[in-house]
């Protein structure tokens, strides 16, 4: 079992197999998360790990200095999540961590456990349907982006002595927060949706502020905050409100999943890590001794699976291409009248293997796209280095026949 940092002609499997080890996830529609991925910073991208055992993607993880998220396992390798994170351990180790933070879900604690992590506190993603409900009895208003350095100093008010500061989240100077307010405008945690995003003010000043986005294929809450001298007045409950109502009034309907949801992510599912300064996302319900994906009643279901898309890199594209061409070709060439008279020839069998080839390779190609992780693509290429070689070997015998001949 290897841990290797993930090459972009194999975030199809990647992300294919992050998604089958896990449950949290509030789509499980590949190409959102693959459209993510490929959205990232090039440095970012190069904190993803595929853990490979016989070449092939059997787990998943990102590696940030002393850090552990974006854990899954491939059902059938489970057992192996202890030893894959003894490995990841030992990597930073090796860089310098003397304390990692891990971020998992549920079903890998005991794994995380066996090496010695101790749960923190634990983080829940609650979902709710939007609907239209009641007018809510307060003043608000669209924040606008001329408004990040009131959300600025809001927020660092409301995260004041929040819990989640002591293990360093939610934190950090004025200018960081400052970057991750004007963030959530320009979409570094999805799409901002104005319209159902509000502001309460008095006098003048912020006392409550909700921020959605359209993130992972659904709303999201990216913010949520009330002043803490408004806070038991029922402000956050009327945010709320207003917001799914608005969503439900504009009838939001996703085209990869589910129609007209809310969603508050829990931690491992946001950009960044945790930190200001890794553009986090926010807006995240903590609930101490609590389980991280617990269903609430009331909830929604889970989200139905869909179909895996067929991602084809440009070098996958080009090589497919190219192997019909050579087919295409070998397959004129026999069929040629002046060939054709020449059978059993050189050209002749040159023209044959090169058919032969051709076709072997385009199907090769087309079944590492369509079915990447069977032994298919393997074996339509040794059925062409058996034909290589057999024209090889036939043209140095037509070679030597000549030679005897003349």
């Amino acid at each position: 079992m290897t841990l290797e940092p993930l090459q972009t002609s194999d975030a199809h499997s990647y992300w294919r197999t992050f998604v089958a080890g896990r449950t949290d996830l509030p789509t499980r529609d590949l190409k959102v998360h693959l459209d993510r991925f490929l959205a990232l910073p090039p440095e970012d991208q190069r904190s993803h790990f595929s853990v490979k055992r016989d070449g092939r993607i059997i787990g998943t993880l990102r590696l940030g200095p002393s850090e552990i998220s974006g854990f899954s396992m491939e059902p059938a390798f489970a057992g192996e999540a202890a030893v894959t994170l003894l490995k990841a351990v030992d990597l930073l180790r090796a860089g310098g961590a003397t304390v990692i933070t891990g971020h998992f879900e549920d079903v890998y604690e005991p794994a995380f456990t066996s090496l010695g992590f101790r749960r923190s506190f634990a983080r829940m993603r609650m979902e709710a349907p939007t609907k239209r409900s009641a007018a809510v009895s307060i003043t608000l208003q669209p924040p606008e982006e001329a408004e990040v350095l009131g959300l600025t100093a809001f927020l660092m008010q409301v995260y004041d002595g929040h819990m989640e500061q002591q293990h360093g989240i939610h934190v950090g100077a004025e200018e960081e927060w400052r970057g991750y307010v004007a963030g959530l405008f320009k979409g570094d945690s999805g799409q901002y949706m104005p319209d159902a995003s509000y502001v309460a003010l008095e006098g003048g000043r912020i006392v409550g502020a909700i921020l959605i986005t359209h993130w992972m294929g659904m709303p999201l809450v990216a913010e949520l905050g009330v002043a803490k001298d408004h806070r038991g007045k029922g402000l956050g409950r009327g945010l709320l409100q207003a917001s799914m109502h608005r969503l439900a009034a504009r009838d939001v309907r996703d085209h990869r999943q589910r129609s007209r949801d809310c969603v508050v992510p829990q931690d491992g599912l946001c950009p960044g890590g945790g930190r200001i300064g890794h553009r986090a996302s926010r807006g995240l319900i903590i609930l101490t001794a609590e389980s991280e994906g617990r269903r609430l009643k009331g909830q929604s279901a889970s989200v139905d699976s869909t179909l895996d898309p067929v991602i084809v890199s440009a070098e996958q594209f080009v090589i497919l291409v190219l192997s019909i061409s050579c087919g295409v070709l070998g397959t004129f060439l026999v069929a040629h009248r002046g060939v054709r008279m020449m059978r059993g020839g050189l050209l002749h069998r040159l023209s044959i293997g090169l058919a032969a080839v051709g076709i072997a390779l385009s199907l090769s190609a087309a079944t590492r796209i369509l079915f990447p992780d069977t032994f298919l693509p393997d074996a339509f290429q040794l059925v062409a280095l058996i034909v290589l070689f057999y024209v090889g070997y036939s043209a140095w015998l037509s070679a030597h026949q000549m030679k005897a001949e003349a």
